[in-house]
């Protein structure tokens, strides 16, 4: 895609505008992590949403429990409405989402989105494949379920 990170945020936020309740950005606590909010609240705004919460978190962190609570906070802050954690931690988003499938069961459910180049398919694989926060859903209780085609039950 023409645009690189930039265009994908923009339009990662723009099509997290139309199905999203509260959106939080996890972004590195770095010079170029400044730069992430302004591209996903570009598209966010234009689609008539308010601005993602900005959360930051080290770039060296081992752990991201903290990080990840508060992303749920967040997103499951208003009643009726499902929020969406968009991790964007380049090699750490792994380590944050291995912390994120922790907190998460205390939590209403949410929607994750990330933009491609972020996290990679063993991440993909190592938090539950097609039954994982990527592919898949995680209804409120917690058990797995594959999401089913439109006008299918």
């Amino acid at each position: 895609m023409n645009g690189g990170q930039p265009a994908l945020l923009a339009g990662l936020g723009r099509t997290l505008a139309d199905t999203c309740g509260p959106v939080t950005l996890i972004r590195p606590d770095t010079i170029a992590g400044d730069q992430l909010p302004p591209l996903l609240n570009s598209g966010l705004t234009a689609g008539k949403h308010e601005r993602a919460g900005d959360q930051r978190a080290a770039e060296d962190a081992t752990s991201y429990d903290s990080q990840a609570g508060q992303a749920l906070e967040v997103a499951t802050a208003r009643k009726g409405e499902r929020g969406c954690v968009v991790p964007a931690l380049g090699d750490r988003t792994n380590t944050f989402m291995d912390s994120f499938r922790r907190a998460r069961a205390d939590y209403p459910e949410v929607r994750t989105a990330t933009v491609l180049g972020s996290v990679d398919q063993s991440t993909v694989d190592a938090s539950g494949g097609a039954a994982g926060p990527y592919e898949g859903r995680t209804s409120p209780a917690g058990t797995r379920r594959r999401a089913t085609p439109a006008g299918t039950r």
